[in-house]
């Protein structure tokens, strides 16, 4: 390949413009997973972008261009809904330890686990 050739493929930044995609995609698959690993956690997008530093609108454009996310997502949210469960099994067992209200857990297992 000749030189003009090689300029032609690489564009006038050559390979430092490859390096800072490379680095973009990297940060980005992070991003992405530090807001996933909170969603599993919090069950909500506002706490998980607030945790993982990213804009909702930045979600919104992974929903849409990202189907391994969306998958990810989905699992994320089905984590979330089993552990609202196992509060709420772990609150029939031992009635006396529970902590918080019993109709704010059935509302967010409505939210949820609308399906079960």
């Amino acid at each position: 390949m000749s030189r003009e050739d090689n300029f032609k493929a690489e564009g006038p930044y050559g390979e430092g413009r490859a390096a800072l995609n490379e680095e973009r995609k990297r940060e980005s698959a992070h991003r992405k997973a530090l807001f996933l690993k909170a969603y599993e956690q919090w069950g909500t997008v506002l706490k998980s972008c607030e945790l993982a530093d990213v804009a909702r609108k930045t979600v919104k454009n992974w929903l849409s261009t990202d189907t391994e996310f969306a998958q990810d997502l989905e699992e994320a949210k089905m984590s979330f809904g089993e552990r609202l469960e196992m509060i709420g099994l772990d609150r029939l067992e031992n009635p006396a330890a529970g902590k918080g209200t019993d109709l704010l857990l059935i509302a967010y297992l409505n939210a949820n686990m609308a399906a079960k």
